[in-house]
């Protein structure tokens, strides 16, 4: 799925079914870091997993920043 927040098209990958489990990676990370743990999270919950803002199959972001990489995921947190 695709978020479109702080002006940037946000990829988040969805998998599972239960509650939801948000995973997040380190600045600049992409979903794909968790590896195989998100399969095994999978198996007990609806994981979501972003891509940061410029990576993955995240677009750019208007600028590469501390703040509107924090500003992208609140807003996706919100929107989830």
């Amino acid at each position: 799925m695709t978020l479109r927040v702080a002006d940037t098209d946000l990829a988040v990958t969805r998998t599972g079914d239960g509650d939801p489990l948000l995973l997040l990676t380190g600045l600049g990370g992409q979903g794909r870091g968790w590896g195989d743990l998100i399969d095994r999270f999978a198996a007990d919950f609806t994981t979501l997993v972003p891509d940061h803002p410029g990576t993955g199959g995240s677009g750019p972001p208007p600028e590469h920043s501390l703040e509107h990489h924090a500003l992208a995921m609140a807003e996706a947190i919100r929107q989830l």
